[in-house]
């Protein structure tokens, strides 16, 4: 929400370009003022989405964690986290955002709206070197995991090391390299 990831990305890849969506006005403000300077670095004022048009955001207590999707009893429950305001904002698909348009990485982090993004990001899929997604992974009371990768991803590897997945699908029962099992 701060863009802390971009001036490192910017250091490491002289030569990338960075699109950042952000439709929550007081955190686009604050990326615009920390990065305007920046001619690599243009800040989109739109959500995204499986469609485009309008869609209603909620703000949570917490910074940076607003959401398309209201919040659901984990996040309350666990991160001690309540709406604060939910307005109207403008949102469009990858798909249609980069028709016709190269794109090498994608970086998500839209608190729990995953499933939405990559909806809307079919073609845009098939163009991509690499995506970074960050996820939280929660179980329901029968201990199923609550994300489904089916038809999106052919690894999922996640940076604490605790699962990998070599197929679309990941299984009950497959083991993590913690010994737990999903």
């Amino acid at each position: 929400y701060k863009g802390d990831e971009i001036p490192k990305i910017l250091k490491k890849y002289p030569s990338v370009k960075i699109d950042a969506f952000e439709c929550s006005p007081r955190y686009s403000l604050i990326l615009k003022k920390r990065l305007r300077q920046n001619k690599r670095v243009k800040i989109i004022d739109k959500a995204v989405s499986n469609f485009r048009g309008e869609k209603t955001f909620y703000e949570t207590n917490l910074n940076g964690n607003g959401s398309l999707l209201p919040l659901n009893k984990i996040s309350m429950r666990d991160y001690g986290s309540f709406n604060n305001e939910e307005y109207k904002v403008d949102s469009t698909t990858l798909d249609l955002f980069y028709k016709n348009k190269i794109v090498d990485i994608l970086w998500l982090d839209v608190q729990g709206a995953e499933k939405m993004v990559l909806e809307g990001s079919k073609q845009t899929l098939k163009k991509l070197k690499a995506i970074f997604i960050e996820v939280s992974i929660d179980f329901d009371v029968d201990g199923i995991a609550t994300l489904n990768w089916t038809g999106f991803a052919k690894e999922v590897l996640d940076i604490s090391g605790k699962i990998k997945v070599n197929s679309t699908r990941p299984t009950v029962g497959n083991t993590t390299n913690d010994g737990s099992t999903l």
